[in-house]
């Protein structure tokens, strides 16, 4: 897990910029600032209650000009939850998923599926996808910026590429993948609405594990949320659970 960690650490920093100390790294990104996964604190290593405490209120102090504290950690922050029952808060369990090499080349991918790294003649319809897929939820204006701000690191090389895959001349799902020696992260696999549950996720597992493999990457991994419809594909494709990751999200 040590690397995975390291891998996930290094994404981010991707799209953010970091302030760390002994306990903890700050992640803030001011181009886009309500952006949950590109503002937030991760929590290095357990702490003894009291230390937590303190920890918790420095960051409190910190953020009172923000409408909201993100605490992310690989370790369980269960023990501290006591001393956020007067905050508004919700918790949230992210799980790792490792591939399983064997089970994934019994997958055979759809042969009318294929992609593109995006590429800035292709950002038009790259975006058109994204908001036709996400738009209902999370609002046009934010999915615009979301998508402006991204685009930034896809396109100057920073190591994160942006995978676009086309059905019948149409964009019907994307990803990331970034690699960080011999590991890979998968993140951001969305597959549109309606062509969910037609063998397009799997496919598009296959396709990026064989694009690792290629590359002499050894192990590819990504993060499903607890109650992700989303976890069940994974494990029907031979992905193996190898931890968990907590985020405890404050509105202020």
């Amino acid at each position: 897990m040590n690397k995975v960690i390291e891998t996930e650490l290094k994404y981010s920093k991707c799209f953010s910029h970091s302030i760390e100390n002994k306990d903890y790294i700050v992640f803030k990104d001011p181009l886009i600032k309500d952006m949950y996964s590109h503002n937030f604190t991760y929590i290095k290593e357990p702490m003894e209650e009291a230390h937590f405490v303190k920890t918790f209120h420095d960051l409190l102090n910190h953020s009172k000009e923000k409408p909201f504290l993100n605490i992310l950690s690989d370790w369980p922050l269960d023990a501290y939850e006591k001393h956020l029952k007067d905050f508004n808060y919700r918790k949230g369990i992210y799980e790792y998923y490792e591939i399983d090499e064997k089970k994934v080349e019994d997958i055979v991918p759809r042969q009318d599926l294929t992609y593109k790294i995006l590429r800035p003649d292709l950002l038009e319809d790259a975006l058109a996808f994204d908001l036709r897929t996400n738009k209902e939820e999370s609002g046009e204006t934010f999915v615009i910026d979301r998508f402006k701000r991204r685009a930034q690191v896809y396109l100057q090389d920073q190591g994160v590429n942006n995978y676009l895959f086309y059905y019948k001349g149409e964009i019907v799902a994307h990803c990331d993948l970034f690699f960080n020696g011999s590991l890979v992260k998968l993140e951001d696999l969305n597959v549109r609405p309606d062509m969910q549950r037609k063998g397009f996720g799997k496919s598009i597992l296959r396709l990026m594990f064989d694009l690792a493999k290629k590359k002499g990457v050894e192990k590819l991994y990504l993060i499903a949320h607890a109650e992700e419809t989303a976890r069940e594909m994974y494990q029907k494709s031979g992905m193996k659970k190898i931890g968990e990751k907590t985020e405890i999200f404050i509105k202020l």
